[in-house]
This record gives C-alpha cells, sequence and structure tokens, in this order.
C-alpha cells in the first residue's frame, strides 16, 4: 500500500467538494495524515472589465475577496474537519485545475482529492472538467468523489 502522510483536498464551498473533504478527513484518520486545504481564487479578466467602470480597483477587489475566502477557508477547517489532527489551508490565485495540480507537487500530496460536479453534455463540453485536468496531470494519485 501506498504511504500516504499529505492529502491535498481542493474545494471550492460547494456541497460535493464537502463530500470530498469527509473523505481526506476519514482517510486522514487512517493513515495519519496532514490534510492540506485549497482553494483556487480565479482572477478577474482585466480586459473584460467594461469602461464604465474605470473607477474600479481590481486589485483592491481582490485583496477583499481574498481575505473574505480566507476566512471561509479557515471557517470550512474548523467546522468540517476540526476533529482531524492536522490541517492546513492554502488560498491560491489561478487557474483551478493548474493550481491544485501545482499546489498538491509543492506540498508533496501523496493523494489529492476531490469532488466531480456531474457536469455532462453541454456543460462539460463548455465548461470541461477540473477534475478530469487534475486526473491527467497530477504526479500523485487521485481520487474523485462522484457529485450526487
Amino acid at each position: 500500500m501506498l504511504p500516504i502522510q499529505r492529502i491535498l483536498c481542493p474545494t471550492d464551498f460547494s456541497e460535493p467538494s464537502f463530500a470530498a473533504l469527509e473523505v481526506a478527513a476519514e482517510l486522514a484518520r487512517v493513515f495519519g495524515a496532514e490534510i492540506v486545504v485549497v482553494h483556487v481564487l480565479t482572477p478577474i479578466p482585466v480586459a473584460e472589465i467594461p469602461a464604465l467602470h474605470a473607477g474600479f480597483n481590481v486589485d483592491r477587489y481582490q485583496e477583499v475577496l481574498g481575505e473574505s475566502l480566507r476566512r471561509a477557508l479557515d471557517e470550512v477547517i474548523a467546522t468540517r474537519l476540526g476533529g482531524t489532527a492536522t490541517v492546513r489551508g492554502v488560498l491560491v490565485v489561478g487557474h483551478p485545475a493548474a493550481e491544485i495540480v501545482r499546489v498538491g507537487h509543492e506540498e508533496g500530496a501523496d493523494l489529492i482529492v476531490l469532488s466531480t460536479h456531474g457536469r455532462s453534455g453541454v456543460g462539460h463540453l463548455l465548461f470541461g472538467s477540473v477534475a478530469e485536468r487534475v486526473v491527467r496531470s497530477a504526479r500523485c494519485p487521485v481520487l474523485t468523489i462522484r457529485a450526487r
């Protein structure tokens, strides 16, 4: 069996991602592993901000949003993973699949546990699948938890 000492679990604060956190917590208990919970903040495409809002401060908005998401991440860790021995939260900015893979590698994750959102058809075609991209790119095993 693979030694599992560090589990990376991405969250987008959705119910499916909370289900993945529960699985990650159970695996962490069994293996005595640390959990690293990551949330990826997608950057605002500056070119898409209408000129009408020329006074809009993108950097300040990203900063305030980041602070809010950091609090939300800390709250999720406290309420959903409070009994788990070692848990850390990481907030990064970028494209979700690429950042999840990067953070997993940098953190030395032995396993990534993430949810799928169950999109199919046009939704999958238009938005793709973060989970699918992570499975294809990660340097460690990936356990996907199917959305219900």
